[in-house]
């Protein structure tokens, strides 16, 4: 079994995109291995790598989580 998840963070709004990195941060058995500005960026990097938690934001630009 895994000892850690991977998150990725998909959020247009810094302030919050700082506070989830730093509640993962504190949360032992999480790691973040990216962050996203917006929806399709999200849809890039989800293609190329495998993420336990997707922390998506639902009103964004473009397209929505």
């Amino acid at each position: 079994m895994k000892s850690t998840l991977s998150a990725i963070i998909v959020e247009d709004e810094e302030p919050a995109q700082d506070l989830l990195k730093n509640y993962i941060t504190k949360t032992k058995w999480l790691e973040c291995s990216g962050v996203c500005d917006d929806a399709m960026q999200a849809l890039s990097v989800l293609h190329k790598q495998k993420a336990d938690i997707v922390f998506l934001d639902v009103q964004m630009p473009q397209m929505s989580g």
